[in-house]
């Protein structure tokens, strides 16, 4: 299944203006370069370039990671009652005599492959006739089928159906919002709601965001040590997917594509409680670009403080900054320095390219 890292409804907002569902494409090293003209909705084959913003396979999930299996119950049982495997193994978790054999394990379910997964190599695996089965071949079936049934869900029933269907809504309302407004005036979001949870999952989308989760998790590890748990009970608690980021990643979409949402609201909640959101708009003749990384973390200049910006369109942007007690959400018009300010951050922030609508970019960075 192919999926945008980015979606075409964010990314339609630079789209060439005589160009149907085209964009121009800027390596990072290349932006004094006139730019490439690349399709960015309904791509049948993904080129190099294609690649930055799209990916085959883009929710496969490597099995191989500890932990992953955690948020699968569903699936995994679903495999093993649709496909007649006969899959056993010596009990290696038994307690035995001196002398006696360990009794044999059937795994035919979620509970038993995670209780003896860690003995996979020694699996017996046959098929509906008999045959024996290579624990590789096993282990490609699952995982396809995993990937496939999480692809829908995530990909079709949550970001395409949701998410991205209202993006076009909430981004035309959060510009709206800015009518008859002057420099430097408050600003009522209307949507500011859906607007951080775009965000946010924008965020938790780009692979790169796991090392950025990475320190998070490493306070929680502390926070369990503190309470008391033991080295060896904290790495049981890791190993379980508690304590790892590619869990992390995909437990929080599939709660949230399932309907539970607890996870995504807390985040959602936190940017509503303590950032203020102010809208960016570019003077006459500049624009904002973006990249395959919209979510940008930066620091202001001169006061250390740590500031998001999301770029909305070409011509608007998202400033998110930490609350004061008198700081209010702002409409702002930019400078033509400020503007080229911004485009700098995200040219340097992003892993490869970025995005605009314009030709040359080489007047706005």
């Amino acid at each position: 299944m192919k999926a945008h890292k980015v979606p075409a409804t964010y990314l339609s907002g630079w789209e060439i203006p005589t160009l149907k569902d085209r964009i121009y494409v800027f390596y990072k090293n290349q932006t004094a370069q006139n730019g490439i003209v690349k399709r960015f909705r309904d791509v049948d084959r993904i080129t190099t370039e294609h690649s930055y913003f799209m990916e085959e396979d883009f929710y496969y999930i490597d099995f191989s990671i500890d932990g992953i299996e955690y948020k699968l119950e569903k699936e995994i049982n679903t495999f093993f009652n649709l496909n007649q495997y006969t899959i056993t193994c010596e009990d290696d978790l038994a307690v035995v005599a001196d002398g006696e054999s360990r009794p044999i394990v059937t795994i035919n379910s979620h509970e038993t492959y995670q209780k003896y997964k860690d003995n996979m190599k020694n699996w017996s695996i046959s098929d509906s006739s008999g045959a024996l089965v290579p624990l590789s071949d096993f282990k490609d079936a699952l995982n396809s089928f995993v990937f496939s049934v999480v692809g829908v869900i995530v990909e079709e029933n949550y970001f395409a159906n949701d998410i991205e269907n209202k993006w076009n809504d909430v981004r035309a309302s959060i510009i709206a919002d800015t009518t008859g407004l002057s420099a430097g005036n408050p600003i009522s979001i209307t949507r500011k709601n859906d607007f951080f949870e775009f965000y946010t999952l924008q965020y938790l989308r780009v692979d790169r965001r796991y090392d950025d989760i990475n320190p998070v998790l490493d306070v929680f590890k502390n926070i369990f040590s503190e309470l008391g748990f033991t080295n060896a009970e904290i790495a049981d608690i890791e190993k379980n997917g508690l304590l790892s980021p590619h869990p992390y990643f995909y437990g929080a979409l599939l709660d949230a594509a399932r309907g539970d949402k607890s996870k995504i609201n807390q985040t959602i909640s936190t940017l509503y409680n303590d950032f203020n959101m102010d809208v960016l708009m570019a003077p006459t003749g500049k624009s904002f670009l973006t990249s395959t990384s919209p979510c940008v973390t930066t620091k202001r200049d001169g006061s250390g403080k740590t500031e998001m910006i999301f770029p909305l369109t070409n011509q608007y942007c998202i400033r998110l900054r930490k609350k004061t007690n008198s700081s209010i959400d702002t409409y702002h018009v930019l400078s033509d320095e400020e503007v080229k300010a911004i485009n700098s951050i995200i040219v340097a922030d992003t892993k490869d390219i970025v995005f605009s609508e314009l030709e040359n970019i080489s007047h706005i960075v």
